[in-house]
């Protein structure tokens, strides 16, 4: 059975508001709600930013932001 846009309607509406339809066509199609899952893990490094630079004066920006 193929899920379209309205039976994913009709799904997000019994969470509560918890997920959308499209968060409830991604969980069907790929198992997951958010892209993020499969971005590939960043090794932390001591008093370097995520931009590359060390000890960046931007670093609070670039993690919340998403540089």
């Amino acid at each position: 059975m193929s899920l379209n846009y309205e039976s994913a309607k009709l799904l997000a509406q019994q969470t509560g508001g918890k997920l959308n339809a499209d968060d409830v066509l991604n969980l069907a199609e790929y198992g997951t709600t958010t892209p993020m899952d499969f971005a590939p893990v960043e090794e932390e490094v001591e008093g370097v930013c995520i931009c590359g630079i060390v000890d960046c004066p931007d670093a609070y920006a670039h993690i919340t932001s998403g540089y």
